[in-house]
């Protein structure tokens, strides 16, 4: 009977073992050799009812010119004074509304190829954003200056596509349960001195804590499932980048990082190498 009982708990030990070696630590994809730095933030979206509340409330109460309303955009705070003096402060929720910022890959000997980018997720993006500025004024504390010493001139997006969660590569039931929004991917090409190309896809799921444990072969299948649709009709791009955000209930203050999670690529042919 104890033999029988250590050969199943054996047995689950390592159909647990292989599991996560496959769902969670994604072995299967191979390393590749390039470095990569990446710097990314999330943007948020505040609702102005509160404010508007507050400050149609105490001017009633006050009168207009006593009373000041503020609003901080990064934290969500609200502050009422007057006649100069605090009486109320309270938060407003920030609330998701896309990713932004730059990933960097670099092979041995070569200058870096840089990629901005600014992605909501189920939207076409229609302007040329990040710009130069907003990466320095937003990054400048968390990369070197060599990084940030470009124009807007040196980086273009090209195509872009907006598809829904059930659209993004997962079987569909598992998209539906993982709680799968909507994804939008986009070219984006490096002019400078090492020219190179990167599909960038940022995919919206709804706040599910499923998804951080199996991130990574989450984004390697939505990745692969991008160059397949791209490779269609266009040449490969030389790298893929997949950002998660899969906590957007944690956008929280101006520079948090729990919202999100994220991968690079070297692709290689129709196949990719995890970019370390």
């Amino acid at each position: 009977m104890r033999r029988a009982a250590t050969v199943v708990a054996g047995a689950i030990a390592i159909a647990l073992a292989l599991f996560c070696a496959e769902f969670v630590f994604d072995i299967r994809t191979p390393s590749s050799g390039l470095a990569k730095q990446s710097a990314l933030g999330a943007s948020a979206s505040i609702s102005l009812s509160e404010y508007n509340s507050k400050l149609a409330q105490y001017r009633k109460q006050y009168g207009e010119d006593r009373v000041s309303v503020g609003l901080e955009g990064s934290t969500g705070r609200i502050t009422v004074e007057v006649d100069g003096k605090l009486v109320e402060e309270s938060r407003t929720a920030r609330r998701f509304a896309g990713m932004y910022g730059m990933f960097v890959v670099r092979r041995d000997g070569a200058d870096p190829a840089i990629f901005p980018f600014a992605i909501n997720p189920g939207e076409m993006p229609t302007d040329h954003e990040p710009n130069i500025e907003r990466l320095r004024g937003r990054f400048e504390e968390r990369l070197p200056a060599r990084l940030l010493a470009f124009n807007d001139n040196d980086w273009t997006r090209d195509s872009c596509v907006a598809i829904p969660g059930a659209e993004t590569g997962l079987p569909p039931r598992l998209a539906r349960w993982l709680g799968v929004r909507s994804q939008t991917h986009c070219i984006v090409r490096w002019n400078g001195p090492t020219p190179g190309s990167m599909v960038v896809g940022v995919t919206l799921f709804e706040d599910n804590a499923w998804v951080r444990p199996f991130a990574p072969w989450i984004c390697r299948t939505m990745t692969a499932a991008m160059l397949d649709g791209i490779i269609s009709s266009d040449p490969a791009p030389d790298y893929a980048a997949c950002v998660l955000v899969d906590r957007p209930a944690r956008t929280g203050p101006t520079g948090s990082q729990e919202a999100f999670t994220s991968d690079v690529y070297e692709v290689r042919g129709r196949s990719l190498a995890r970019v370390n």
